[in-house]
């Protein structure tokens, strides 16, 4: 009987202030991203699609963190961390270009890939709209930071952390 289920109406509140908060920066960041990318290149940019591709991306990856960070604690900054880390290497090259083991097993799951083979397919291949493929991995990569996000809502906690909220 030493783990309770504590869940509140203010939970709810900072719940929901944090998902406004996730809309009001990752808009923002796409924004400066899409900005400074139509800056540098010297070509015809869908700018609305990339615009659209960047806020969903920059929405997915904030929700991962902001969901570990509230089911773990400061401990679960390490969960996008490791992604960013392993991403980096992958996002800038096709699969092919990769080396066998990079490609076979860690390309496969990166979610950072998945906006870079948007934003290639955007910029390269068609111009018209953003690849299936891309939003349905990023609404899968989305519903796994909400889920993350419910669960540090409902996360047992002991006696002493019972007796800090009465």
């Amino acid at each position: 009987m030493g783990i309770f289920y504590i869940v509140r109406p203010t939970q709810l509140v900072v719940v929901f202030l944090h998902l406004i908060g996730l809309i009001v920066a990752s808009a923002g960041v796409a924004g400066v991203s899409v900005g400074i990318l139509t800056a540098l290149l010297d070509m015809d940019t869908p700018t609305g699609l990339l615009y659209v591709l960047s806020w969903c991306g920059s929405l997915v990856l904030m929700g991962l963190t902001v969901g570990g960070v509230v089911l773990t604690g400061r401990r679960g900054v390490s969960i996008p961390i490791l992604l960013w880390l392993l991403s980096m290497a992958t996002v800038t090259l096709p699969r092919e270009f990769l080396p066998e083991l990079w490609a076979n097993w860690i390309y496969p799951w990166t979610p950072l890939q998945f906006l870079g083979k948007g934003i290639r397919s955007l910029l390269y291949v068609d111009q018209s709209m953003i690849p299936g493929s891309t939003l349905l991995a990023l609404g899968i990569t989305l519903a796994l930071g909400l889920v993350l996000l419910a669960a540090g809502m409902l996360k047992p906690v002991g006696k002493k952390e019972v007796a800090q909220h009465n």
